[in-house]
């Protein structure tokens, strides 16, 4: 199945600060309408906690810290029941739709700082329209130095509140070699993104999850970030190209 797709998006969750620092769409540009159809808001009781990308009428694709709790060091898994998403809409409260959740995923060999992947199956399909739809999963990862679009609802600076608009940025790729010089425990399922040197835009409290896009394609799933937010230092995506063969499996792709 081939999507209508546009950009990118990204995002980050409280309850793993202690390593993921803070994080937020960090001078950023507001969304139209329409402008990034595939991306969601995924909602924990109703509120925003993550981003994700519509890959289908009823898959999502996340984060994994986004769908587990961190307590004392110790993962749990939480069960589908409290989520949902909102799609649709650049408002991260109002408008598009909203649906349950009726199944979550993680990759079963996610952990702090690899393979920070999952999947949300929808409890029904989604209606595509010019404002829903879904992007298609690259099967490589993109040149160095591309320019890679990422957006999101997080917090647009330090002690700032999450953005009721969407927002999103451009950043630039960097190979695995490269991104390991500058932080030696990358995994090679990772994908680093460079900031703006003068903007030192990037992701924040609330994108994790989200999308990391390269000529219509979805490149990266929204990871942490290095040194914290609106930083010099890298934004770590997940590379959906090496995790390409786990998504399908364990969606409807195939």
């Amino acid at each position: 199945m081939k999507c209508l797709i546009i950009i990118a998006f990204v995002a980050l969750h409280a309850q793993v600060d202690a390593f993921f620092l803070n994080s937020r769409i960090i001078n950023g540009r507001p969304a139209r309408p329409g402008q990034f159809p595939y991306i969601i808001s995924l909602r924990y009781n109703n509120s925003h906690v993550c981003g994700g990308s519509i890959i289908s009428r009823n898959y999502i694709l996340t984060a994994a810290h986004c769908l587990a709790n961190q307590i004392d060091g110790n993962r749990f898994n939480i069960p589908p029941s409290p989520f949902s998403i909102r799609a649709g809409s650049i408002h991260l409260e109002e408008g598009g739709v909203v649906i349950p959740v009726a199944e979550t995923i993680q990759h079963p060999e996610y952990s702090i700082n690899s393979l920070d992947i999952g999947l949300v199956r929808l409890a029904q399909p989604l209606n595509f329209t010019e404002h829903i739809n879904c992007i298609n999963l690259a099967e490589s990862d993109p040149p160095t130095n591309a320019s890679i679009g990422v957006a999101g609802w997080g917090n647009t600076g330090n002690g700032q509140r999450r953005s009721e608009i969407l927002q999103h940025i451009t950043l630039s790729s960097l190979t695995t070699q490269e991104c390991s010089r500058l932080y030696s425990n990358i995994h090679e399922s990772s994908l680093c993104l460079l900031p703006d040197p003068v903007l030192l835009n990037g992701i924040c409290h609330g994108d994790s999850g989200g999308p990391a896009v390269y000529n219509d394609q979805l490149v990266g799933v929204a990871s942490y970030v290095m040194g914290g937010c609106g930083t010099a230092y890298p934004n770590v995506f997940v590379s959906v190209a090496h995790t390409m063969d786990w998504i399908r499996e364990n969606s409807d792709l195939n």
